[in-house]
């Protein structure tokens, strides 16, 4: 099914999106988020509500706070440092997820950071090119590691909650018949949830169902921002990269949302070889 929207009409939307600031508790990066309940992370992509926050141990709060602190700063190898030192106290799925986004984050980092400038045999790009290779290799690693606990936790109780988690990890990886199934048991929540619909925007984006996935971007853009990316990332997919870069360039002047940044990125990279 081919894709027609109003891109004006989506454009207006995120002019006008003013959410709240509220801090995920996985990566303490800002929720932009109109919702007074549930929201998801803009960084992250994490659930979380203002109360688990609160909840969160203070040597965590240190170690997550400290290392986003670090990373304003590109002191991306000692912000790993305080990762690393957050899941060996905090192994919930979350927290795994969360610190693989981090990795992917700090890879790209490294990968932006290869100059093709730099005259002679070029070391450094070499040591940015290796370094970038194995933070992925580990951002893989945590989110595998999530897929697995959730599964095996999963395979005893229904929890909707972590089947929302299983799912971000599997679309994340690409495993879209495992996300299929996964799918299945969050719509069989017989509550309304955040959640709920953002699992079903997700889903149907990553596997280009138009029809779907713009139902689900138009609902739940009324509260969360990264709807916004997945719609940019639908018209890259439909070959309406002219409309995805129109509003990936307001939305990253809005949020810090890794994924669009480096959707973004690619866009202007494959127009520069163009």
């Amino acid at each position: 099914m081919s894709l027609s929207i109003s891109l004006p009409k989506y454009l207006r939307s995120l002019d006008s999106f003013q959410g709240k600031g509220s801090t995920c508790p996985y990566c303490a990066n800002e929720i932009s988020t109109k919702s007074s309940g549930e929201s998801i992370c803009n960084f992250c992509e994490m659930p979380s509500d203002t109360s688990q926050w609160k909840k969160l141990r203070s040597d965590i709060h240190g170690f997550i706070t400290a290392k986003n602190n670090l990373i304003s700063k590109n002191s991306w190898a000692e912000a790993a440092k305080l990762v690393e030192q957050a899941i060996a106290i905090d192994q919930s799925p979350h927290m795994l997820y969360s610190s693989g986004i981090f990795y992917e984050a700090y890879s790209n980092y490294e990968w932006h950071s290869v100059d093709y400038n730099l005259k002679g045999y070029m070391e450094e790009n070499s040591m940015h090119r290796e370094l970038s290779w194995q933070l992925l290799s580990r951002s893989k690693t945590l989110i595998y590691h999530t897929i697995k606990m959730c599964h095996d936790t999963l395979t005893s109780e229904p929890d909707y909650h972590l089947a929302y988690v299983k799912l971000i990890a599997e679309t994340r990886m690409k495993r879209m018949a495992q996300a299929r199934s996964t799918l299945s048991l969050i719509n069989s929540d017989p509550n309304p949830s955040t959640r709920k619909d953002y699992a079903n925007m997700v889903y149907y984006s990553c596997i280009n169902d138009t029809k779907n996935a713009i139902l689900y971007i138009d609902s739940v853009s009324n509260t969360q921002i990264n709807a916004f990316y997945y719609l940019s990332k639908l018209l890259v997919n439909n070959s309406m990269t002219e409309d995805a870069k129109a509003i990936l360039v307001k939305l990253n002047n809005k949020a810090n949302i890794p994924k669009a940044r480096e959707l973004l990125i690619k866009i202007l990279e494959s127009e520069n070889t163009a």
